[in-house]
């Protein structure tokens, strides 16, 4: 019931940071229908790369990196337990597929929108953020 807590409440402090995040990242999400600029199918497509980049750098990678931290402290404070133990290796190896996953779902989305023309300076890897 403790880790559920723990967890929770670590998800508030990391949730309190994303709007400082977007504006730190992402001054306007797209730069059309502000003034006389119709917006434009690249436009979305801009958009859709900016969100899926928001997403996966500021939110996949900490959390895999706060899931890996939590079952490494079940590790240690497991004091010989093999139940816990296991229960630790298990959070950690489900951290790790997890960021894979959200990588891979990263270059596939940066794949099919390169494809589809999107302009390539506005999609960049979520591992050379300097956050």
């Amino acid at each position: 019931m403790k880790f559920i807590q723990i967890f929770f409440l670590a998800l508030i402090i990391l949730v309190s940071f994303m709007p400082m995040a977007q504006a730190l990242a992402f001054p306007a999400l797209v730069n059309c229908g502000k003034d006389a600029t119709p917006c434009t199918l690249a436009d979305f497509w801009q958009l859709l790369a900016r969100v899926v980049k928001f997403l996966t750098a500021y939110i996949g990678i900490p959390l895999a990196v706060l899931g890996i931290g939590v079952g490494g402290f079940h590790i240690i404070i497991a004091r010989g337990s093999p139940g816990e133990i296991t229960k630790g290796r298990e959070i950690i190896v489900a951290s790790v597929v997890g960021l894979f996953i959200a990588l891979a779902a990263f270059l596939i989305v940066n794949t099919i929108l390169k494809g589809l023309g999107a302009n390539p300076n506005n999609i960049t890897n979520p591992l050379k953020n300097k956050i």
